[in-house]
């Protein structure tokens, strides 16, 4: 069993990680012209952001958070010097489902955190939930013809 201290170690380790992919989704937002990326970008961020204040200590949704870095930089790929008028009708569409993905995945991330001991007792279930949200985002990766880096 870890000792406090490794714990600790670990959740800041976790937090100066998920600061560091928050700005990489600031920064990609700033640079977007496509407003329902910009929109994605926000979520994505939002999401981090939640993530790294309430539960930064779970490996589970450390990897969540790294699943959707990944969507967000392959998105940020695909953008890349396109004008709004050039993206697709499916590319936008993919984008929508993206930000209704991100936007659901925080909402439950932020009620984990007012059920904590809840969870606990359920942990199984959490771990199928998140399990359902990674492959989302693997499935909207794949919409935009890139594989993930990691497993999902």
């Amino acid at each position: 069993m870890a000792s406090t201290s490794q714990r600790k170690r670990g959740r800041d380790d976790g937090r100066s990680a998920l600061d560091a992919d928050i700005q990489v989704l600031n920064h990609a937002m700033d640079a977007c012209h496509l407003q329902p990326a910009r929109e994605a970008y926000d979520s994505a961020g939002a999401l981090l952001t939640t993530i790294r204040d309430s539960t930064a200590d779970e490996e589970d949704y450390m990897d969540l958070g790294r699943s959707c870095l990944d969507v967000c930089k392959a998105l940020e790929r695909g953008l890349e010097g396109s004008q709004p008028d050039e993206v697709s009708p499916s590319i936008l569409e993919a984008i929508k489902q993206l930000t209704a993905t991100l936007t659901a995945i925080r909402k439950e991330t932020v009620n984990k955190g007012k059920r904590n001991m809840r969870s606990r007792l359920f942990r199984k279930d959490r771990e199928d939930t998140i399990a359902g949200w990674k492959q989302d985002l693997t499935r909207i990766l794949q919409i935009f013809h890139v594989r993930s880096v990691g497993p999902a």
